[in-house]
């Protein structure tokens, strides 16, 4: 038992394969048998004709031999690292090529017999180089060597300075190599007429489920690696037993290679389309948006669905198909596949339709798309307003200033709410433009509020959320500097919010930004605090002036007796660190006085006020009495 389990071991350790590469497991595991082979043949090759001819002089054969012995080992150990036969076959190819070419420059070395070594290899080159590749090794010494054998000046012992010698070498030179071609030939017929064998279906020339099975391990590797993901399209035919019973087998069968040749027909030229079961096709596509999945599918069902002429009767084929996407709905060839059956079952009374395998989802992503353009013209088509939260001084009630949040009223979708579009416009990359409107919007609102109350608006803190991706934007702090130049304000009187995750990331552009709002005298609060990656060596890092509480906490704060030791160990916190604390969310007097008696600083919440547009948020102001800061 014990032995059986080494014996596996060593077994994988040796010939496991990476699922990347295009051949067949035959060819793979021939292949490997090749790197293994050539790697050992030309280890000890070189190791006993190189101290010959260095003892001989021969320097440049030397040479020669040391760099291909580097590049045998260098793909053996690549193939032991990754797995993957590309690397090694390159190395080697490039090793043979710097010893067939330093041979022919050398007349075969110092006896004249180094280009045998190459010839005895014929037939193992194929599962190296290929066949283009392996086929060029036999005509480049059969012509390389004629050449040199014409130019003369051998080595002194060489035994090619006989002239019979010479004939016959060239003689075994010219059998080799129509030999060794005429070999590699019927290797790579041999490989093909198997590999149409195992992994091509008889009747439509498609490939089988066995090709399948190869492929996608492959592209999902491949994924791993940093391509893209991929999408399969299923069709069913539907109630084709009756093909069978009334028209025979005979058409049955032409009508499945008829429906196989409209599928490639209505495919993308790169597409791998598969004959999976009888009456079931799979087209494996790139990964392209929900629309053009849905269109590609639609064209393909239209050509299936297509009336057949036949015998002076008209037949028409009915099918459904279902869309499954790598990564986003499985991860195996399994998951994968059976999204595409339980899509054919739930569908099968619905003939001529076309389903994702999850619905749901599928009508949410249908609707993200169309919200994401509609997002990107909500600036030109003025969707997007402006609303002022109110903050108040829990010390004295007096108002500390506001939050100023974005709302998005869209013809098509309504109001949206900030936590459904600002993630969908990060995705879109247009959060950039966004921001740069709440900036450039924000500071001409409160030169209005100024304009309005000058002697109350002055000391007031008003803060705009940032997104991580407005910190890396190398041009924000520009915008900003021309913004502020265009329409005087003091920096003091600008809070910018930043959520936690933010403190977490040590990019060069991200502290860059935060060291000139800094520098510029702009305020930074901490959005958030105590939902994400707290940490107090990034928040001193950071050198915030305010940390907002969420509103998940403040609602843990249920009444008069409640009791909350996460608000109350980052009030103190707060306080250990000389940093203002604003409470989110506060909706009832009880909290107020719960966070007030705790040393909170601000409040913000329905307890105050809604969120008012700027009109209705300067009539809030000059209806509290001594609401401004003394």
């Amino acid at each position: 038992m014990a032995e059986s389990r080494w014996r596996s071991r060593l077994y994988h350790a040796l010939f496991d394969i990476a699922p990347d590469t295009d051949m067949s497991p035959l060819q793979a595991r021939v292949t490997v048998l090749a790197v293994y082979t050539v790697g050992l043949a030309g280890v000890l090759g070189v190791a006993v004709n190189i101290a010959r001819d260095y003892a001989a002089g021969n320097y440049i054969v030397v040479v020669v031999l040391a760099v291909f012995l580097t590049c045998i080992l260098a793909g053996l150990a690549m193939f032991l690292v990754t797995r993957s036969l590309t690397p090694p076959r390159v190395c080697y190819a490039a090793g043979i090529l710097v010893l067939v070419a330093g041979l022919i420059y050398s007349a075969g070395g110092t006896r004249g017999f180094g280009l045998f070594y190459i010839m005895t290899g014929y037939s193992v080159l194929y599962f190296i180089l290929g066949l283009r590749g392996s086929l060029a090794v036999p005509l480049l010494v059969l012509i390389g060597s004629s050449l040199r054998i014409q130019l003369g000046q051998f080595p002194p012992e060489s035994f090619l300075h006989d002239p019979d010698f010479t004939a016959s070498y060239q003689f075994v030179v010219w059998v080799s190599a129509v030999l060794g071609m005429a070999t590699i030939l019927a290797q790579h017929l041999l490989i093909t007429y198997l590999s149409n064998i195992a992994y091509r279906d008889e009747l439509t020339g498609l490939a089988n489920r066995n090709r399948y099975e190869l492929l996608i391990p492959r592209l999902a590797a491949r994924y791993n690696l940093g391509h893209p993901g991929f999408a399969i399209i299923g069709i069913k035919l539907l109630q084709f037993a009756r093909v069978n019973s009334f028209r025979g087998a005979r058409f049955a069968d032409d009508l499945i290679a008829l429906t196989a040749e409209r599928i490639r027909q209505a495919a993308n030229s790169e597409d791998v389309i598969v004959r999976y079961t009888g009456t079931v096709f799979f087209v494996v596509t790139a990964a392209a948006a929900v629309d053009q999945l849905e269109q590609q599918a639609q064209n393909i069902l239209a050509a299936v669905q297509k009336p057949v002429h036949h015998t002076g009767k008209t037949l028409s084929l009915q099918g459904v198909v279902t869309i499954t996407l790598f990564p986003q709905d499985g991860l195996s060839i399994e998951h994968l596949t059976g999204n595409l059956m339980s899509g054919f079952s739930r569908r099968r009374s619905k003939p001529g339709t076309v389903s994702f395998y999850d619905e749901t989802q599928h009508r949410v992503e249908a609707r993200r798309f169309v919200m994401i353009e509609e997002l990107r013209s909500a600036i030109r088509r003025e969707e997007l307003r402006l609303v002022f939260h109110p903050k108040v001084n829990l010390q004295d009630n007096r108002c500390h200033g506001a939050e100023i949040l974005l709302r998005w009223y869209n013809p098509v979708f309504g109001e949206v709410e900030p936590g459904v579009f600002i993630p969908l416009a990060e995705e879109a990359g247009v959060i950039r433009e966004i921001t740069r409107w709440v900036a450039e919007t924000t500071v001409h609102s409160l030169q209005h509020l100024l304009s309005s109350l000058p002697a109350r608006a002055q000391q007031l803190i008003h803060a705009i959320n940032l997104s991580p991706m407005d910190l890396s934007d190398p041009g924000f702090c520009e915008f900003l500097t021309a913004l502020l130049h265009r329409n005087p304000l003091d920096p003091r009187s600008l809070e910018f919010e930043i959520t936690e995750g933010v403190m977490m990331d040590q990019s060069a552009e991200i502290q860059h930004t935060l060291a000139y709002l800094r520098s510029k005298g702009y305020r930074i609060a901490i959005d958030d605090f105590g939902t994400g990656y707290s940490s107090l060596s990034y928040l001193h890092q950071i050198q915030a002036q305010n940390l907002k509480i969420d509103r998940e906490f403040i609602r843990q704060i249920t009444g008069p007796e409640a009791h909350s030791p996460v608000v109350d160990a980052i009030i103190s916190m707060a306080g250990s660190l000389q940093l203002d604390i604003t409470a989110e969310g506060v909706e009832y007097q009880y909290q107020a006085d719960y966070l007030t008696a705790r040393g909170c600083t601000y409040a913000q919440g329905w307890l105050y006020s809604q969120p008012l547009a700027l009109d209705d948020y300067i009539n809030w102001l000059r209806s509290r009495a001594g609401c401004m800061h003394a």
